[in-house]
């Protein structure tokens, strides 16, 4: 069982890191030949199946995602979040058949949104912007570790329809429950504390300061937060994926 799990593990770090199938296939080659030599022929088989499998995952949803900077956007979505309330605009995950997630930006006059709204838009697709250097903030790579491939500006959204099913009302009742949460530490505790509570309670390390993440990380009790990140994948729309 280990063997299968690293070997599973080992081929998704290979697609996210090192991608290189040509080296991914001398790489079983060699492997194959050194595990032949020592009889070892069903561990090599189970290893190079697995390391397989976790390679072409991890390949597949690049290439699923792989879109261009810019394009015009008519499609059919469902919204997986909470409205997020914006100075003009407001904002959703919505994800579309393909599974892929996007931040989608509505007009605060087309009204709310609900988690489970089928939708249909028609708007401009842009990707995140992506770091100019070492410093500076990447936005692109903060939303891609959220899941979200993109951003959607629209002015026209139609509703199609809604998911009702008995996960889609618990989904978007624990969704209301955290945002309930957040919004009473933000009311009740000042921009430090309340960042620190965000991420013991709820799992939102995006506004917890770098050092105490990395007093953290030197106390060996970066588990407790990796624990309640759990609870923060809600917004990702994860949730349904650790209930299924």
């Amino acid at each position: 069982m280990l063997v299968v799990l690293v070997s599973f593990l080992f081929g998704i770090f290979w697609g996210l890191y090192i991608k290189n199938s040509l080296i991914f296939l001398v790489f079983l080659i060699i492997l194959g030949i050194i595990l032949y030599k020592n009889n070892k022929k069903s561990l090599f088989l189970i290893f190079a199946l697995m390391m397989t499998i976790g390679f072409l995952y991890v390949s597949s949803k690049e290439i699923k995602n792989n879109l261009p900077e810019e394009f015009k956007v008519k499609n059919n979505f469902i919204i997986v979040s909470l409205r997020q309330t914006g100075e003009y605009t407001d904002f959703y995950i919505a994800k579309d058949k393909l599974g892929r997630n996007i931040r989608l930006y509505v007009s605060k006059e087309l009204g709310n949104l609900e988690y489970g709204d089928y939708v249909f838009i028609e708007g401009d697709f842009v990707k995140a912007e992506t770091a100019g250097n070492e410093y500076e903030f990447d936005y692109r790579q903060y939303l891609k570790q959220k899941d979200v491939v993109g951003l959607v500006f629209t002015d026209k959204v139609e509703k199609i329809g809604k998911k009702q099913d008995l996960k889609t009302k618990l989904i978007k009742n624990i969704l209301e429950i955290r945002k309930k949460s957040e919004e009473s530490l933000d009311k009740f505790y000042e921009e430090k504390i309340c960042n620190f509570l965000k991420a013991m309670l709820l799992g939102d390390t995006s506004t917890l300061e770098e050092e105490i993440s990395l007093n953290f990380e030197k106390s060996n009790l970066s588990h407790i937060i990796a624990i309640s990140r759990n609870a923060h994948k809600l917004h990702n729309n994860s949730f349904e994926e650790i209930i299924k």
